[in-house]
């Protein structure tokens, strides 16, 4: 089971910062059921994060680490998912990943 972490999440304009640079909001953590859909990837100084957009076209980071546990649970349905997810803090940097059992 994964549990939603105590702690505020970055967004700029509607979007997830993976790191916050440039944050115009900070939410309080939640969870969110939605389809989300594959856009890409991307490395970091020592880190690849896999990128997906919502069905409003907001789009949020998911470490590798996580991508792997969505892929073994839930497989992909071509380039989309339908779960429902929260956002985790590793180090500096946030990220979503599933959380079917929570609650």
């Amino acid at each position: 089971m994964v549990k939603k972490g105590n702690y505020n999440i970055p967004f700029y304009e509607g979007n997830l910062q993976s790191y916050p640079y440039v944050t115009d909001e900070w939410r309080d953590n939640y969870t969110f059921e939605d389809t989300l859909e594959y856009k890409t990837y991307y490395r970091g100084r020592s880190s690849v994060t896999i990128e997906f957009s919502d069905s409003k076209g907001n789009t949020y980071g998911m470490f590798i680490s996580d991508f792997d546990d969505l892929v073994n649970r839930k497989g992909l349905n071509g380039k989309k998912v339908h779960g429902k997810w929260t956002f985790v803090k590793k180090g500096q940097n946030y990220g979503i990943r599933l959380c079917e059992d929570d609650e």
